[in-house]
C-alpha cells in the first residue's frame, strides 16, 4: 500500500509582543515532479479536515475496508447472527470468516479453525501435498473434484502445519475408526504410510474429539508442535 503523500509540519512564529503564533504547513509531494506544493492554516482548519476524514472513514462498512465482496458479506452476517458456531466466535467480521465459511470443508473444520487460531499455531488450511510431499500443482482452479484439480495430489489435510523439519497433517474425520468403511479405512492408512514415510506427524481427530474435547485436541496439537524436531 503506497504512503499518502501529504505531511504537516507545525510551524511556531515567535513574537514577543503577542506571543508564539502556532500555524501549520501542508505539504502535498506530486508523483513526478521535482517540487511540492505547500498550504498554510490555522489549528481549526486542521481540526475540520480531520472531522470530515472521520465521517468519510466512519461511512466505510467492515466489509469494505477488508476487502471483502458485498455478497460474500452478506452470507457471513447471515451467518454469523444465525449460525450455531459462528455464535461462540471471536473472529466475527473478519476476514478469517471467509476461509471458515468459503473455504473450510465441515462443521468439524470450522469448530477447530478458530481455536487453532485463538492458539498462536501458524497454520494452513486445505494444504494440497503431492506423492513428494510439496504442495501439489493446480491443474485447475475451477475443478471441484480434487483429483481433477491438482496434479499427483495425495493428499488435502484440513490443517497443514509446516512446523520445521516434522511438518504436520491434521484431519477431522467425521467418523470414528469403526464407523469408517474398509475402503475408507485402507484409504487413509495408505496416505497416513506415506506421509509418514516423507516425514510428516499425523494427527487425525474423529468428530467426537473436535464436539466434545476440543480443548484437547488443541493441547494434543500444540505438544506436538512443541515437541522436539
Amino acid at each position: 500500500m503506497s504512503k499518502v503523500p501529504i505531511e504537516i509540519i507545525k510551524v511556531v512564529n515567535e513574537n514577543q509582543y503577542r506571543g508564539d503564533a502556532v500555524r501549520f504547513q501542508v505539504v502535498v509531494r506530486e508523483k513526478g515532479q521535482n517540487w511540492d506544493r505547500c498550504f498554510e492554516c490555522g489549528l481549526d482548519d486542521l481540526i475540520k479536515f480531520r472531522t470530515e476524514l472521520s465521517v468519510i472513514i466512519d461511512s466505510i462498512s467492515w466489509y469494505q475496508k477488508l476487502g471483502i465482496e458485498a455478497a460474500t458479506a452478506a452470507h457471513i452476517e447471515k451467518a454469523n447472527t444465525a449460525d450455531e458456531i459462528c455464535s461462540s466466535c471471536n473472529f466475527k467480521q473478519s476476514k478469517n470468516c471467509v476461509t471458515c465459511l468459503t473455504v473450510l470443508q465441515s462443521p468439524l473444520e470450522r469448530k477447530l479453525y478458530p481455536k487453532l487460531l485463538e492458539s498462536n499455531i501458524y497454520f494452513e488450511v486445505q494444504f494440497p501435498l503431492n506423492r513428494f510431499g510439496k504442495k501439489a500443482h493446480i491443474n485447475n482452479s475451477e475443478e471441484k473434484d480434487l483429483r481433477l484439480k491438482y496434479a499427483d495430489l495425495l493428499t488435502q489435510p484440513d490443517f497443514y502445519l509446516p512446523n520445521g523439519r516434522r511438518p504436520i497433517c491434521v484431519y477431522t474425520d467425521g467418523h470414528s475408526y469403526h464407523e469408517r468403511t474398509e475402503e475408507q479405512a485402507k484409504r487413509d492408512r495408505g496416505i497416513d504410510r506415506k506421509l509418514q514415510e516423507l516425514g510428516f506427524v499425523v494427527m487425525r481427530f474423529t468428530g467426537k474429539d473436535v464436539r466434545e474435547s476440543i480443548d484437547k485436541v488443541v493441547g494434543d496439537i500444540r505438544k506436538m508442535v512443541e515437541a522436539k524436531n
